[in-house]
């Protein structure tokens, strides 16, 4: 993949991030809305309301917008120091994705890189 792709991808991820942060602030303000009124209507539920809403801003719907934001940086540091495999480097890249912490890797191809003695990297 060509690294002016990888960043059109970094792009988009970072479009989402903002994208899920944007909806999360505004299902947290309304919901702080409503729980304020139900609190000042003396019910219960108004607090756990506003603070469900809260807690889903920040740690769920935030914790998946971070999660996108830190893929969209590693791609973009992946993009601008990538490494292109040649015959020269091959073994490293196989050796880093070997088959025994990969197990389930779907790829027969690899069984058949010749280099490794366990048959398979």
């Amino acid at each position: 993949m060509e690294p002016e792709q990888v960043h059109d991808a970094v792009e988009d991820l970072f479009d989402i991030e903002s994208e899920v942060d944007t909806a999360a602030a505004e299902i947290k303000d309304e919901t702080s809305t409503v729980g304020s009124a139900l609190t000042g209507s003396n019910f219960a539920v108004g607090e756990a309301l506003t603070s469900a809403g809260t807690w889903w801003h920040g740690m769920r719907a935030g914790g998946f917008g971070r999660r996108l934001g830190n893929m969209g940086e590693y791609l973009a540091t992946c993009a601008e120091t990538a490494v292109e495999i040649d015959e020269y480097n091959a073994d490293d890249f196989r050796r880093h994705a070997d088959l025994v912490r990969y197990a389930d890797r779907p790829n027969a191809q690899v069984e058949a890189y010749p280099s490794n003695p366990r048959g398979g990297l």
